[in-house]
């Protein structure tokens, strides 16, 4: 029998966990666009944890694989237009309890105790921390949290703002604090839209743009960068300050060319060459170029809303 297709079987996997902790309470409502980095971040957990809490890494002295989730929202995911909920990056990355610990960062109370009650349903209590409130407030707090467990751990921070709200800075704590980190980080196409009116004169979002690509390279980005290819120099340029230089992008469209956010995996170098990134492209390979509409289609045939979408490999 033919194995199911990576992201029917990823999918299937993202409803399963919802309707483990479905309760009626908060959730978050995108379109079906967010299935993609879904799917992306469970299954690079996944492979992640397989590698980090193997013997070859532990007997190198690693003592605990790590899970930090900046934005961590409330645990579900409300489908847009469809009645479907899935799991949200805190479930979808460590439902499973691979990590040693996992770290969740949420501003809004009330989404930050649906994620407290739902992760308690799925893990020890030992296994996981909610901490409530701004993450580029928070981020010392989050990290005396991992150094406080773990002498020497990997860790997987999945970054996913609203916008701009994430401080390169905040990125940086992590980054000088562990050796050790790959970062998942969410730029969406409004970055371009930001530049081109603090450019037109309005400086209302200029202080946050430039928390969002640092000082040092805020005037380059305002002066000598197209709109266009913002995504692209906040990888090239902004990234590479955390020493992650390795790097391997997922575009996500609407249809066609109107992009609607690029998901950046980082991560450091090795002398023996990175599984990380070789993780990451064989799942990048799987995602490119998924529109709106084929997550949509993937996920009416998932549920059985459709019949004829063939979600099987050869």
């Amino acid at each position: 029998m033919p194995k199911p297709d990576f992201k029917a079987r990823n999918l299937k996997y993202l409803l399963g966990m919802a309707d483990k902790v479905a309760d009626g309470g908060a959730t978050n409502e995108y379109g079906a666009h967010t299935l993609v980095k879904l799917i992306a971040l469970a299954s690079y957990s996944y492979q992640f944890c397989n590698i980090v809490n193997g013997k070859k890494t532990r007997a190198m002295g690693y003592d605990g694989s790590v899970y930090v989730d900046l934005f961590a929202g409330p645990g579900l995911v409300k489908i847009a237009g469809k009645p479907d909920l899935v799991a949200g990056s805190p479930i979808a990355a460590d439902s499973g309890g691979r990590f040693d610990l996992a770290v969740f960062v949420e501003k809004q109370k009330k989404k930050a105790e649906a994620l407290y009650r739902r992760m308690e349903a799925l893990l020890p209590q030992e296994k996981f921390e909610v901490v409530e409130g701004d993450c580029n407030e928070k981020i010392e707090e989050v990290a005396t949290l991992i150094s406080k467990r773990f002498s020497k751990p990997v860790i997987l921070a999945f970054v996913d703002p609203e916008g701009l709200d994430i401080n390169i800075k905040t990125l940086d704590v992590l980054s000088k604090r562990f050796p050790s980190v790959d970062f998942i980080v969410n730029v969406t196409e409004g970055m371009g839209r930001v530049q081109s009116t603090i450019k037109d004169g309005e400086t209302k979002n200029r202080p946050k743009f430039e928390r969002f690509v640092g000082d040092a390279l805020s005037s380059l980005f305002l002066n000598d960068i197209d709109p266009a290819h913002q995504s692209t120099a906040y990888k090239e340029l902004v990234l590479p300050t955390l020493g992650r230089p390795l790097s391997s992008t997922i575009p996500v469209y609407f249809r066609g060319d109107h992009l609607l956010y690029t998901l950046i995996f980082c991560t450091r170098e090795s002398e023996t060459g990175s599984p990380w990134i070789k993780i990451w492209e064989y799942i990048a390979e799987k995602l490119r170029g998924c529109e709106e509409a084929t997550m949509e289609n993937l996920l009416d045939a998932v549920t059985g809303r459709t019949e004829t979408l063939d979600f099987y490999s050869s």
